[in-house]
């Protein structure tokens, strides 16, 4: 499918919760890129999923402009390291805009998707179960390769996710950010919340 031309000013779409803009991708994206620890002139896939993605349409946004921002930069620039965007949905839903090798299947909305183990971020999207969310932050964020958590949904949910995120902030000295709004280029009613390991000693 066609993906929708994106302005600064976020709008909502048919086929996706959260409401969406170009300002919102840059956000994802100076995120995202935070978390590579790769030296100039190595280029490791740095690997971003989504959990619950649905329709597959920011999934399929982020990525191409991902993409699009990384062909425009300068040579030396470039050779950092590449961020591939996946989602994970349950078997019997259709991710329309994500192509087969970067649409993840598990059998139920109780399942954890393995994949999770090979990403550097894991991004949730108005998540519905609190415990799913809990398992995987409590599975695979900081012990292995995910250093970044982005949750985004109502302000109004935040307070009953907010308990598995703080968690893990006291726990292991990660840094969680707060981001309202048009602040991040979603809805006044909208929020971001990014949670990032400390970096590992070298």
């Amino acid at each position: 499918m066609d993906l929708p031309v994106l302005s600064d000013a976020p709008l909502s779409h048919p086929n996706c919760c959260l409401t969406l803009s170009t300002r919102l991708l840059q956000t994802l994206k100076d995120f995202f890129q935070d978390d590579s620890s790769s030296s100039v002139g190595e280029r490791p896939e740095s690997l971003v999923l989504s959990v619950g993605c649905g329709s597959g349409l920011l999934e399929s946004l982020l990525h191409s402009y991902l993409t699009q921002e990384e062909a425009q930069e300068e040579p030396v620039v470039a050779m950092t390291t590449a961020v591939r965007v996946e989602g994970v949905e349950v078997a019997s839903a259709t991710s329309s805009y994500l192509p087969e090798d970067r649409a993840n299947t598990v059998a139920g909305t109780w399942a954890l998707c393995r994949r999770a183990e090979d990403a550097a971020a894991l991004m949730f999207v108005y998540p519905r179960s609190v415990d799913l969310f809990k398992r995987y932050v409590d599975a695979f964020f900081g012990s292995g390769k995910a250093r970044t958590i982005v949750w985004l949904g109502p302000q109004a949910d935040w307070e009953v996710f907010q308990p598995a995120l703080e968690g893990q902030h006291g726990a292991s000295k990660a840094q969680l950010t707060i981001r309202e709004g048009s602040d991040c280029g979603i809805g006044d009613y909208e929020m971001m919340a990014v949670l990032q390991a400390p970096e590992r000693d070298i």
